[in-house]
C-alpha cells in the first residue's frame, strides 16, 4: 500500500511581506490606551516584531518548510496576537498587513492588504492548515506514520472549517473565500480517509469493509473535484492543483472499492457479483487510462507520473484476478455476470477535528503578556485593577493546563472513532480461499525466480543470443556470396567451366535457407523490441515485488476473534473519552462565567500592598476553589485514560497472516507481469536456439 501511496498535493503557503506589527499595535495602543500605556507596552510590540519575522521565514520557504517547529512558530505569534487583539476592541492598524494568494504565492499582484488584526489571525490560521496538510502529506508519501498522517489531515480540516464559521472579510485572496475553504476543507479529508483505508488494510480489515472505506474516499474525492471545478474559483489554479488529482483519485478509490467487493465476493463464492465488480473496476482501469494523461497535463510531473503507475499496478492486478475468477466460473460455478449489483455503501470515518483547544491553550509569550496584561479598561482604576489582572491569569493558567491535556484526550478519541468503525462493519471472516492460496503461489514463484533480476538477465542472453544469430548468418551469407563469385571467374576458364559443377546447383538450397532465416530473424528483431519496450514499462511495477518471507505462510484460517473482542474493549475508551471532553469543556466555561462576576468588594481590600496581595490570592482561592480541585482530578484522569488508551491503540497491530496477504494481493499483478515477460523470454530463447542450430 506505501508503494503505492497517492494523495491529493500539499497548498503552498501563503507568503507575506514584512512589516513592522510592533509599532502599528503601539499606535493602536496610543489611541484606545493613552500613551503612557503605549509606552509600557514597547518590548512586547518589539517581541510581535521578532516573532512575525519567523513566520515571514517560514512562508516565503513555502511548504518545504513544513515542520513541527513552523507550526509552533505561527502559533507562538497568533496566540501573542489574539492577546493582544483583546486589550484593543477591535482598533483599525494604521497601515497595511499584506498576504498573498496561497494558490499564487509568487504573484504580486494577488495579494489582500488591509489595516486588520483579523486579516493577519485569518492569514495565520490558514498558513497552519496548509502546513499541517503538508505535514500529513510526508508522513503518507514516506510511510512513517499513518494514524500521525491523518491526524494532521483532520487537523487542517478543522482549522479551514474553522475560518469558514468566522466573520466574512472583505477584499481578501481567492484562497480565503468560503468556496475554496470549502473545497480545502474536503481535500484535507479524503487524503485522511484515504490514510484510514491504507491504515485498516495494514490492519486485517475485511475485504467487505474495505469497499466501503475506499467508497468514502470516492464520495469526498468526487466531492473535492466538483468543489475546485465551481467558476467562482476553478481559475485560481485550484483545479489544476487539487481538482484535476481527485478526479483521477476519485476514479481510482471507485475502482478500488469494486475490487474489495470482487474480494469480499470470491470469499462467500458470489461468483455473479465478483463478476460484474471486477468488470467495473477494469472499466474505470481503461478510462484512467484513456483520460488520465489529458486531465494531469499541467499537474506536477512527479504526481502525474506517480497516479499513472498506480493505474498500472491496479490494472495488472485486476487483470489477474479477473483470469481467476473466469476459470473458476468456468470450472465451478457456470454462472453469468450480475446484472444490477447492489450499491456499495460509504463509510466515512474521518471529520474536520475541532482546534478550539490548540488555539486557546498554551502560554502567551511572557514578553507579551507581561506587559499587555495591564491593558485592562479604563474603569478598572487602583487596587482592584490588580485584582482583575490576577483573577484573569488565574483562569488563564487553568484554561492553559486543561486545554493542553484535553488535546491529547481530542487525538486519542479521534483515533478511537477511526479503529472502532474500521472495525465496527467487520463480519466473520472465512477460510483463505483457494483464489488468495493461488495468489500468494504466484507471487511467491515470480519471486523465487528471480524478479526484475531474472527478467533483465535473460533479456541481455535473448538479445546475446539474437546478435549471435546475426552475425553467423551474416558469414553464411558473405562465403555464399564469395563462392559464387569465384565460381563465375572460374567459368571463364572453357576446361574448368565443363568439369565444375555449377555453384548454384551446390549452394541454392543453403541460399534459400538463409534467405528464410534472415527474413525470421527481422520479424523476430521486432518482437523482441516490443518485448523490451513491455519489459522497460514494467520495471518499477516487477520491482516492487516482495521478497518470498514476506509473503509465505498464509493461514487457513483469518482469526478476526481477537480483534472483535479488542473492539468491544474499545467503545467503553472512547466513551470515556469524549466524557472527560465533555468534562473539560464544561469546566471552562463555568470557570469563564465565573471570572465575569461582579469583582471583589472594593471597601474590604486592605491598603497595605502586601495584605492586599494576600486577600486578593484569598478571594480567588474562595471564588474558584472547588473548580481548582475539579480541575486537578480531571487532569490527573485525563493524563491516566491518554497513557492506558495509547497502550492498548498501539497493540492492534495487523494480524500477520492478513499483512502478509495483503502483501500478496498489492504484488499480484506484478507477477502476473513477471510471468508473462517470462513466456515472452522463454519462447525468444527456445527460437534462437533453433535458429542458431539451423544455421
Amino acid at each position: 500500500e506505501r508503494r503505492r501511496a497517492m494523495y491529493i498535493p500539499p497548498v503552498q503557503l501563503k507568503k507575506t511581506t514584512k512589516i513592522a506589527i510592533g509599532e502599528l499595535l503601539y499606535h493602536a495602543t496610543s489611541r484606545q490606551h493613552g500613551r503612557e500605556a503605549a509606552d509600557r507596552v514597547i518590548t512586547g510590540c518589539q517581541a510581535l516584531d521578532e516573532m512575525r519575522g519567523h513566520v515571514v521565514t517560514v512562508t516565503n520557504l513555502g511548504i518545504a518548510s513544513a515542520s513541527p517547529e513552523a507550526v509552533d512558530r505561527c502559533l507562538t505569534y497568533l496566540k501573542a496576537l489574539d492577546y493582544v487583539a483583546t486589550r484593543l476592541d477591535n482598533q483599525p492598524l494604521s497601515g497595511n498587513v499584506e498576504w498573498r494568494n496561497a494558490f499564487r504565492p509568487d504573484d504580486l499582484n494577488d495579494v489582500a492588504r488591509l489595516p486588520s488584526v483579523p486579516l493577519e489571525r485569518t492569514a495565520l490560521i490558514c498558513t497552519l492548515a496548509n502546513i499541517e496538510g503538508a505535514l500529513g502529506y510526508a508522513a503518507v508519501t514516506d510511510g512513517t506514520d499513518l494514524r500521525q498522517a491523518c491526524s494532521h489531515f483532520q487537523r487542517a480540516a478543522g482549522y479551514y472549517n474553522l475560518l469558514m464559521n468566522q466573520p466574512v472579510l472583505q477584499n481578501v485572496t481567492m484562497d480565503l473565500t468560503h468556496e475554496a475553504l470549502k473545497c480545502l476543507e474536503t481535500a484535507m479529508l479524503a487524503n485522511a480517509q484515504m490514510a484510514s483505508f491504507t491504515w485498516a488494510r495494514q490492519r486485517g480489515t475485511t475485504d467487505a469493509t474495505a469497499a466501503k472505506l475506499a467508497m468514502g474516499a470516492h464520495e469526498l474525492l468526487d466531492r473535492t473535484e466538483r468543489l475546485a471545478a465551481s467558476p467562482s474559483i476553478a481559475q485560481s489554479g485550484i483545479y489544476q492543483r487539487i481538482g484535476a488529482p481527485c478526479k483521477i483519485l476519485g476514479m481510482y478509490y471507485l475502482a478500488l472499492a469494486y475490487d474489495r467487493r470482487a474480494a469480499a465476493c470470491d470469499s462467500n463464492h458470489d461468483m455473479d457479483e465478483e463478476l460484474t465488480r471486477l468488470h467495473e473496476a477494469q472499466k474505470l482501469c481503461f478510462t484512467m487510462q484513456q483520460t488520465a494523461p489529458r486531465i494531469l497535463e499541467f499537474c506536477d510531473t512527479s504526481l502525474r507520473s506517480q497516479l499513472m503507475d498506480g493505474i498500472e499496478k491496479l490494472t495488472a492486478t485486476l487483470g489477474q484476478r479477473m483470469k481467476t475468477a473466469e476459470s473458476d466460473n468456468l470450472s465451478i460455478y457456470r454462472v453469468k455476470p450480475m446484472v444490477d449489483p447492489p450499491k456499495i455503501e460509504a463509510s466515512t470515518i474521518v471529520k474536520s477535528m475541532d482546534v478550539t483547544d490548540i488555539l486557546i491553550g498554551g502560554e502567551v509569550d511572557s514578553r507579551v503578556q507581561s506587559v499587555f496584561s495591564g491593558l485592562l479598561p479604563k474603569e478598572l482604576t487602583g487596587p482592584i485593577r490588580e485584582y482583575a489582572k490576577m483573577d484573569e491569569e488565574h483562569v488563564r493558567g487553568q484554561t492553559k493546563v486543561l486545554t493542553e491535556k484535553s488535546m491529547m484526550i481530542k487525538d486519542i478519541v479521534q483515533e478511537l472513532e477511526t479503529t472502532i468503525e474500521s472495525l465496527a462493519a467487520e463480519q466473520e471472516n472465512p477460510s483463505t480461499t483457494q483464489a488468495d492460496k493461488a495468489m500468494v503461489e504466484g507471487v511467491r514463484e515470480a519471486s523465487l525466480g528471480g524478479g526484475w533480476d531474472y527478467l533483465e538477465k535473460t533479456s541481455q542472453q535473448v538479445l546475446s543470443m539474437a546478435t549471435d544469430a546475426q552475425a553467423r548468418l551474416a558469414q553464411i551469407q558473405s562465403n555464399l556470396a564469395r563462392e559464387e563469385a569465384e565460381d563465375a571467374q572460374w567459368r571463364n576458364d572453357p576446361a574448368v567451366a565443363s568439369a565444375r559443377p555449377r555453384s548454384f546447383d551446390v549452394t541454392g538450397n543453403y541460399r534459400g535457407a538463409a534467405g528464410r532465416i534472415r527474413e525470421e530473424l527481422e520479424v523476430a528483431a521486432k518482437s523482441d523490441a516490443y518485448v523490451r519496450s513491455l519489459l522497460e514499462t514494467s520495471k518499477v511495477l516487477i520491482k516492487g515485488l516482495p521478497l518470498p518471507q514476506d509473503v509465505d505462510g498464509v493461514a487457513q484460517k483469518r482469526d478476526t476473534g481477537e480483534l472483535l473482542a479488542r473492539l468491544k474493549a474499545l467503545q467503553p475508551l472512547l466513551a470515556r473519552g469524549k466524557k472527560l471532553e465533555a468534562e473539560k469543556d464544561a469546566l471552562l466555561k463555568e470557570f469563564m462565567d465565573t471570572q465575569t462576576l461582579q469583582y471583589v468588594d472594593i471597601d474590604k481590600i486592605p491598603q497595605e500592598a502586601a495584605a492586599q496581595k494576600a486577600f486578593f490570592e484569598e478571594n480567588i482561592k474562595s471564588k474558584y476553589g472547588g473548580m481548582d480541585k475539579r480541575a486537578t482530578s480531571l487532569q490527573s484522569e485525563m493524563a491516566t485514560f491518554a497513557g492506558t488508551t495509547r497502550k492498548d491503540l498501539d497493540a492492534l497491530s495487523p494480524s500477520e497472516d492478513q499483512t502478509r496477504l495483503n502483501r500478496a494481493s498489492d504484488a499480484a499483478g506484478a507477477a502476473e507481469k513477471w510471468k508473462e515477460m517470462r513466456q515472452f523470454q522463454a519462447e525468444g530463447i527456445k527460437f534462437y536456439n533453433r535458429e542458431l542450430e539451423i544455421i
